[in-house]
């Protein structure tokens, strides 16, 4: 620990694809998520070979409105997939409120 912050620590032959796949699965996990994959229009969607992953906020009319989250690559690796599910998570929650 190192000034109050967890440093994270890959893994030998983890690259970017495997870190993102990991955060994915935290993030499919998370007690928010199974919360909100019960209510209707609710949604993510998500590209692994892009690094993208969205959160599907409403739909109105027809419409959907989705929450886009930069995957920042360099901040997977450094501070990890535990880090990112969790950042995505809340910035998700805060996207979703009126």
């Amino acid at each position: 620990m190192f000034g109050g912050m967890t440093t994270y620590r890959a893994r030998p032959g983890d690259d970017d694809a495997t870190l993102f796949r990991e955060m994915l699965e935290i993030v499919f996990k998370a007690p928010e998520w199974l919360r909100w994959n019960q209510a209707p229009g609710e949604g993510i969607e998500f590209t692994v070979p892009r690094f993208r992953i969205k959160g599907l906020l409403r739909i109105e009319k027809g419409e959907r409105e989705w929450w886009p989250y930069p995957v920042d690559r360099q901040r997977l690796r450094t501070e990890g997939p535990d880090a990112m599910a969790r950042d995505f998570l809340d910035g998700f929650e805060q996207a979703r409120k009126p």
